[in-house]
């Protein structure tokens, strides 16, 4: 399901995207919150991505968890089924 690539796969920026991810931000709040445009958020997303070989936000979610790149019990409650 997840490469699985040591050390991680992704850049400095890209983890931050991806934990920002993980705690269920859109591209316009990851933008405001890194001070990015809502473009390059989308674009750091699809590169995460295709390095991760996954295809939805919510993968990204998990593969940032099970790799410490968030707490997994700061994650919102609609993670958690």
């Amino acid at each position: 399901m997840f490469s699985q690539h040591l050390p991680l796969p992704l850049i400095a920026r890209e983890a931050e995207v991806a934990s920002l991810v993980a705690h269920g931000c859109t591209n316009r709040q990851i933008g405001e919150t890194l001070v990015i445009a809502e473009r390059t958020a989308e674009s750091h997303v699809s590169n995460i991505c295709a390095k991760l070989g996954v295809r939805s936000r919510i993968q990204v979610a998990v593969w940032a968890a099970l790799h410490g790149l968030v707490d997994a019990s700061s994650l919102s409650a609609e993670y958690h089924a």
